[in-house]
């Protein structure tokens, strides 16, 4: 049998794998396949597995409802052994499902993926006829009101169907088939680069499947937002060819509603600003009184009077820790979320924060990335800060990830402080306290549960505090560095 690079393995199961009565074939980190059987070429529509060799396994076994490689390789990697349902590429049975259960292992320090091919059985009703499905395809992209396009990768000749066309206000012969030169031509400048960038990418197994938001030239002249999602695979051809099948959906009324919003939203921002401006002021003006008032000696500090003062400079004092948390609670859900490196992070916070330069502050969450609010990085900033405040002589912190059986990632801020009482863990994260740390555990609390993140505060008193985040799967990735902690 032909063979691409040394099959993981090799002596220990090579000829089981090659007589198994399945597809089976291995890829390595980045989803290139190295070796194969025949029955998996057979299935995939190739001669040999030479076919197969070097080449994306998603680009043959298309997935459903995956955004691509990295989506896989990371739920593999997170259950160790992963089930979806795949579209093989091939000649042979095009359009036939599998199921495709992959599988991560190591050998001599590296890494590698194993692929079970095994093919959704043909006595299932007609529900699996090709005409059918093709039938049920055409009128679930109708009814959505998809379009839907394809490119030859090599020539890059495209065709549209009449959705696409009539989305431009064209008329679907007018426009096929475009070449890449005239696409551009209907692509808005600002556009171009990115579309380039991901055209020279596909022919070098980059970005081989995704989504993207882009603006087409309407016939009438104004700008229609598409987002455009794709696939990169294999013609079933006898010489195969390099394909981007896709589709586009108009998402511009989507658009103008998000910059209606935005637009409220930053007129808002600017009244409440002017709002917090003026209320500061006139804070200011109260305070400063107090104080002259308490240098020049002009109120009996044993009289009645000067309790009542003290008491007016004091709620002036609350108004104005008020005004600053209401400024910092107004950004929350104002940006939209975004991975976040976890280990970059700790390091940015304790870099620029003196107040933090006294501490050994240690992270094992290496390129491990949250999908969050953009505060969360503030949400960091006051567990440290809230350490050293409040925790007595505390030198070190550390920062370490575990994972749950339901698959959630745990990030837990540890000191070597003096804990929190029992009676205390839930008072702390109520509304006012820690109010004059600026942002506060209630704000930090609120911050995290705007990403579906929970916190509690989990250390026993005496050994330091200890606060645990909790992750949502979805929202959470590691790259194929990062160890859990156990």
């Amino acid at each position: 049998m032909s063979e691409g690079k040394d099959m993981p393995l090799a002596d220990r199961c090579r000829e089981f794998c090659e007589n198994a009565p399945y597809g089976l074939l291995f890829a390595d980190p980045d989803g290139a396949i190295i070796w194969a059987n025949a029955v998996a070429a057979r299935i995939l529509g190739c001669a040999s597995p030479d076919g197969l060799f070097g080449k994306p396994a998603i680009s043959f076994l298309i997935p459903v409802g995956l955004s691509g490689w990295e989506d896989i390789s990371c739920k593999t990697r997170k259950t160790g052994t992963f089930t979806y349902s795949g579209i093989p590429a091939g000649r042979k049975n095009p359009g036939r499902p599998l199921d495709v259960m992959v599988s991560c292992g190591s050998e001599n320090d590296g890494e590698w993926y194993s692929f079970h091919l095994i093919p959704v059985s043909e006595n299932v009703g007609t529900l699996n006829a090709p005409q059918h499905n093709d039938e049920r395809l055409n009128l679930a992209i109708k009814c959505a009101d998809l379009a839907t396009w394809d490119m030859n990768v090599r020539s890059g000749e495209m065709r549209v169907d009449g959705r696409w066309a009539n989305m431009i206000g064209y008329l679907p012969e007018k426009l096929n088939p475009l070449t890449v030169d005239a696409f551009l031509e209907y692509l808005h400048p600002d556009d171009r680069d990115t579309f380039l960038s991901l055209f020279s990418g596909w022919s070098r197994g980059k970005r081989p499947t995704g989504s993207l938001k882009m603006r087409l030239r309407h016939r009438n002249g104004s700008w229609v937002w598409v987002r455009s999602q794709w696939q990169v695979f294999w013609s079933p051809d006898a010489k195969p060819v390099l394909r981007v099948v896709g589709i586009h959906q108009d998402i511009t009324d989507t658009v103008k509603k998000d910059e209606a919003i935005r637009e409220a939203q930053k007129k808002i921002a600017m009244l409440s600003s002017v709002t917090r401006h003026d209320i500061l002021n006139q804070v200011t003006v109260i305070r400063m009184l107090f104080d002259i008032m308490e240098m020049t000696g002009e109120v009996d500090p044993d009289s009645d009077t000067w309790v009542q003062l003290a008491k007016i400079n004091e709620a002036a004092l609350a108004i104005e820790h008020q005004i600053v948390f209401t400024r910092d609670y107004e950004d929350l859900g104002s940006k939209p979320h975004a991975w976040q490196d976890i280990g970059v992070m700790v390091d940015r916070v304790a870099a620029l924060s003196d107040e933090l330069s006294s501490l050994t502050i240690t992270c094992t969450c290496r390129n491990i990335s949250v999908y969050a609010d953009p505060m969360l990085e503030r949400v960091m900033h006051e567990l440290f800060t809230n350490a050293v405040r409040h925790g007595g002589d505390v030198s070190t912190i550390m920062v370490s990830c575990t994972l749950t059986p339901e698959g959630s990632a745990v990030i837990t801020v540890s000191d070597d402080g003096i804990g929190i009482p029992d009676d205390r863990k839930n008072k702390i994260f109520s509304r006012g306290v820690g109010i004059k740390t600026r942002y506060g555990l209630y704000l930090a609390r609120e911050i995290l549960s705007v990403s579906g993140i929970t916190i509690q505060e989990t250390g026993n008193e005496g050994r330091g505090a200890v606060f645990s985040l909790t992750v949502p799967p979805e929202n959470w990735k590691i790259s194929r560095s990062s160890v859990f902690s156990s």
